[in-house]
């Protein structure tokens, strides 16, 4: 084990690392472009417009409000191909659709454009020389370069590889010399076909390049440093970062492959097409170029074959790359980390077993701006997740790893050669336990990360009078029932508070969480200690279901306020719904990662905290039967205020009393879906009557800033 210098070496690249991430999520964009891919826009010999193309009609709409300086479309333009009787039709379809475009469009052909990749195992014909000229009479070059402020863009025709046909060559001919002369440069590649899938070791399947030109681009990637890899094809978001470089596979903006609903441990939502029509599962990626790296960004189109002047929330751009800011972290109770073997299926692979990973769960923490996973020890010790952990922190995310019990040996090893993934360490101990923890931590070859106590509880230490009272176990202290051992923590690392950074309080929502939070934090004034609370909607019986939506929303914002008492982080103690099993409730995204009503309002409040500029700090909140709950945030010199509405709607009265008001106007955002208006400050007795009006249909949840 490193000892002496070796570990203030760790501590320093540790820190140098957290001051890299903050200044990559600070850096101005140079420019933004978009990435598109598998529009399978359709003939329409009737003149009547197809769903996919609506959809993706309305796409070119979503982009036209983002005005990126222009659009890559990664292939699969046309759901007819080049060797049907319909392809110069559709094409034609596809160039009115895509004339709308604000800007720039450039695209690389797909399968379905030009054949399949040359294989006797393919379900349709293989791409040609002849195939490619067709796609080239509408499209432009099937191969090509594309300049933007230094950065190149090199599209390849992906499915002639391994063809054996004279372009083959031309292409790698050309490839080799552009990539030499760009050599030391920003360059970006565009496939149709995904390199790999799963692992670059992989074998042929439907979704990926074969050898011998797989480990050709491969080599290439590597040589020349691309810094990102875009490609379509699989109609499903896919996230990994190999060696050096990062890799996007996109989703449609038509419709998804329906192999991959197995994706999901749940069968396809109704009105679905077995996994065809899953409108969250479409979308698009904005992606800033930065003055250092690039900062995508995933926007959900759900379908829309419609979009007014206001985008709807969800087609508003979500961050891959954290962003900074106040928020609330959550739990991953199931395994968000796995491989999905997918069923053989008569159409795209019958005879093997293909194996692939579910990245929905990082898209769901990614579309709700989420900073902070809580995961168990056990994902730190199996290694398929501790180096998705590693790929989390290096995006800018905080790890929190629990553990039960006194950390061993192996344990202490574990996160000591993690270190620089790992943000937080929960330890969960019964109290009698406390000590030896305490005497344990200085004896660490090095403080490395920060360090967390929690409080083992169970059903056994309490008293139940039935014969099948409920079991449970649980973590954390109440500020209430356990001041002796929170005092004696207090006095234990009074002269030593190094060790132990904070303590783990558990609160339900039958308590009020702004209250609970302040609670905390004058038991801890004391000291040192920060205040992690984790907050569950479990309901009171195992055998009981907790559904209801409108409930957990307000829990949620609620607990979004207290998040901003200075001193305490919340963490749900859920993300997806557990729909079976103990204590079963609705998270914030359903099994299908899709938000609930209550994930809407979180991606909402995150974005809101984020735009802020500077960190809401709590002021104060209450709660009126009639005019619903408030709390009163201050960002800077920026008054806000978080609202609920009650029986006789929000409580304007205390928006006029509490906030001023420049130029006369508030911005009002609905934080179920995200839209904003700005309202005109009135004067007069009735002037809270006069907000009321101006608010008018507007939702149950609202900020208003000043």
């Amino acid at each position: 084990m490193k000892t002496g210098n070796a570990y203030l070496t760790l501590y320093q690249n540790i820190h140098r690392r957290g001051q890299e991430k903050r200044q990559d999520s600070m850096q101005s964009p140079l420019f933004r472009f978009a990435v598109i891919a598998d529009s399978h826009i359709e003939p329409e010999p009737n003149g009547t417009s197809t769903r996919n193309n609506l959809r993706n009609a309305a796409v070119v709409r979503m982009l036209n409000a983002h005005q990126p300086e222009f659009v890559i479309h990664c292939g699969d333009i046309l759901h007819v191909p080049a060797f049907g009787p319909h392809f110069h039709d559709a094409a034609g379809i596809s160039k009115s659709i895509y004339n709308a475009l604000e800007m720039p469009i450039y695209s690389t052909p797909g399968n379905q454009d030009i054949g399949d990749k040359p294989s006797a195992w393919m379900p349709a014909p293989a791409a040609t020389p002849e195939y490619t000229k067709m796609y080239e009479q509408h499209y432009g070059p099937a191969w090509q370069s594309v300049v933007h402020q230094g950065c190149h863009f090199v599209f390849i025709n992906s499915p002639i590889l391994n063809s054996g046909h004279t372009i083959e060559q031309e292409q790698r001919v050309w490839l080799d010399s552009y990539l030499e002369k760009a050599k030391g440069e920003r360059i970006f590649l565009i496939t149709h076909y995904p390199i790999f899938l799963l692992d670059e070791h992989e074998p042929s399947h439907y979704d990926n390049i074969d050898e011998p030109a797989r480990g050709w681009l491969l080599e290439r990637i590597d040589r020349y440093g691309i810094e990102a890899v875009f490609a379509g094809h699989v109609h499903n978001f896919f996230y990994t970062r190999r060696k050096n470089s990062d890799y996007y596979i996109l989703p449609s903006t038509a419709f998804v492959r329906r192999d991959y609903s197995e994706l999901f441990n749940i069968e396809p939502g109704q009105d679905a097409e077995f996994g065809r029509n899953e409108p969250g599962k479409l979308g698009f990626l904005l992606v800033d170029v930065l003055a250092k790296g690039c900062r995508p960004h995933y926007v959900r189109s759900y379908g829309l074959t419609e979009v007014a002047d206001t985008l709807p929330a969800d087609s508003l751009p979500s961050s891959v790359f954290c962003q900074n800011g106040i928020g609330l972290g959550v739990t991953l109770r199931h395994r968000w980390f796995g491989i999905t073997t997918l069923s053989a299926n008569n159409t795209t692979d019958e005879f093997i077993r293909k194996q692939v990973r579910s990245d929905y769960v990082l898209e769901g923490i990614w579309h709700l701006g989420i900073k902070t996973i809580r995961v168990f020890m056990d994902d730190l010790y199996a290694e398929d997740s501790r180096q998705r952990l590693a790929l989390l922190s290096s995006l800018g995310y905080e790890v929190h790893i629990q553990s039960a019990g006194l950390p061993t040996n192996q344990d202490i090893q574990l996160i000591t050669s993690n270190a620089s993934d790992i943000h937080c360490w929960e330890i969960v101990l019964p109290v009698e336990q406390h000590s030896m923890l305490l005497s344990l931590l200085p004896r660490l070859p090095y403080r490395h990360v920060r360090v967390a106590l929690a409080k083992f509880e169970n059903s056994a230490q309490y008293r139940h009078e039935q014969i099948n009272y409920p079991h449970f176990l649980a973590a954390g202290f109440n500020p209430g029932l356990d001041n002796q051992w929170i005092a004696e923590l207090i006095a234990k690392t009074a002269d030593a508070p190094e060790i132990l950074n904070s303590l783990v309080y558990r609160t339900s929502w039958s308590e009020d969480p702004s209250a609970f939070a302040q609670a905390t934090r004058k038991q801890l004034k004391d000291s040192s200690l920060q205040t992690i609370m984790t907050a569950s909607w479990a309901p009171s019986e195992p055998g009981e279901f907790q559904a209801d939506d409108a409930a957990i929303t307000s829990y949620v914002l609620k607990l979004s306020a207290a998040a901003t008492v200075p001193g305490c982080k919340v963490m749900l103690d859920i993300f997806s719904d557990l729909d079976r099993g103990y204590y079963p409730r609705h998270g914030v995204m359903d099994r299908r990662y899709d938000p609930r009503p209550a994930g809407q309002l979180m991606r909402n409040v995150h974005q809101l905290f984020d735009r802020l500029g500077e960190a809401p700090v709590f002021v104060s909140s209450h709660t009126d039967e009639h005019d619903g709950w408030q709390a009163q945030l201050r960002a800077g010199s920026k008054d806000v205020i978080l609202s609920i509405s009650g029986s006789q709607g929000h409580d304007v009265a205390s928006w006029l009393a509490n906030m001023d008001a420049p130029n006369d106007q508030l911005t009002v955002i609905d934080l179920q879906t995200g839209q904003e208006k700005t309202l005109i400050w009135p004067s007069g007795k009735d002037a809270p009557g006069a907000i009321r009006n101006q608010l008018k249909p507007w939702q149950k949840y609202l900020a208003c800033l000043s």
